[in-house]
């Protein structure tokens, strides 16, 4: 589990924080600027921290945020979320997302399907609503 913070001035500063910095003055985060750095092969790139699908719109070049970042490094697809989160519920969630996807799924359906399940569980819509797939 990791910790999304939006910088929505200078959205290039948003950031995934890690555990705990390395050494003095180190800096256990990986901002957007950080992730334009990348060449990123993969398909799917999961970011289940909160807040880590927005970002701020510039005028001609849409929202600039963590997802804009990892789509132009050449991640193909991004699942990311537009509130915070909560723990158990985005384990539970990311779970049968991930389940889904293992089973043959595409990322817009299995995303589709784990959210199908959570509000079948009558699970409250601010638990499992904030994700969204972006990308191909």
């Amino acid at each position: 589990a990791t910790h999304g913070v939006q910088n929505p001035r200078v959205p290039l500063a948003s950031a995934i924080l890690f555990a705990a910095p390395a050494g003095p003055g180190g800096d256990a985060s990986l901002r957007a600027t950080d992730l334009l750095g990348l060449r990123l092969p993969g398909n799917l790139v999961v970011l289940s921290a909160c807040r880590t699908a927005g970002g701020r719109a510039v005028g001609g070049d849409g929202t600039v945020g963590l997802v804009r970042s990892l789509l132009t490094s050449g991640a193909g697809t991004v699942v990311a979320s537009a509130w915070p989160v909560e723990d158990k519920a985005t384990q539970r969630l990311m779970t049968a997302f991930h389940r889904a996807l293992a089973a043959g799924g595409n990322p817009d359906e299995a995303l589709r399907q784990a959210m199908v399940a959570a509000a079948a569980a009558n699970t409250h819509p601010f638990f499992w609503a904030p994700f969204q797939v972006f990308g191909r």
